[in-house]
């Protein structure tokens, strides 16, 4: 959701014919956005506050993508019930997921493959330009390369416990 309310909170003549402004942007649930600066005497603030208005709720949505993003890297399919999407949508979430695969590193491959998996199949067709095929396929693969990662860390645990460490 992008911010709901704008508004110039203060506006202070400095002695020197400047002003010092104070923003206030409320977004939908209610926190504050301030935004202070200095501006010249014929400033006109109140077009600066409705114009900053938008560049502050793609910063909230970039923020959000960013944190979905890392904690589906981070977590994998447990992700899918934690993530929020208040200022954007699955599908904004995927395009920006889609985006990092070409950098990617195979360990991050395998953690992004994982969380796709869990998600819903008629987005990642839409966005990734999957048949029904591919979907069970990465699926099937997803469950593959966790089961892999999953006995490989239990196999270290156990073998680090048998040699006492």
């Amino acid at each position: 959701m992008p911010i709901v309310s704008s508004q110039v909170a203060s506006d202070s003549p400095q002695i020197d014919g400047r002003r010092w402004i104070t923003e206030q942007h409320l977004d939908q649930f209610g926190e504050d956005h301030p935004v202070s600066y200095m501006a010249d005497a014929g400033f006109d603030a109140v077009d600066a506050c409705a114009v900053r208005d938008a560049g502050i709720s793609a910063q909230m949505a970039q923020a959000e993508i960013a944190a979905n993003i890392q904690m589906g890297m981070t977590m994998g399919a447990a992700a899918i019930g934690q993530l929020t999407f208040n200022e954007t949508t699955m599908t904004q979430n995927l395009q920006a997921l889609a985006a990092q695969f070409s950098g990617a590193t195979p360990t991050s491959i395998a953690s992004m493959t994982a969380f796709m998996a869990a998600l819903p199949g008629a987005e990642l067709a839409s966005v990734f330009n999957l048949t029904p095929d591919q979907i069970v396929a990465l699926q099937s693969d997803a469950a593959t390369l966790t089961a892999t990662i999953e006995a490989a860390a239990g196999n270290l645990q156990n073998a680090m416990q048998s040699a006492g460490a």
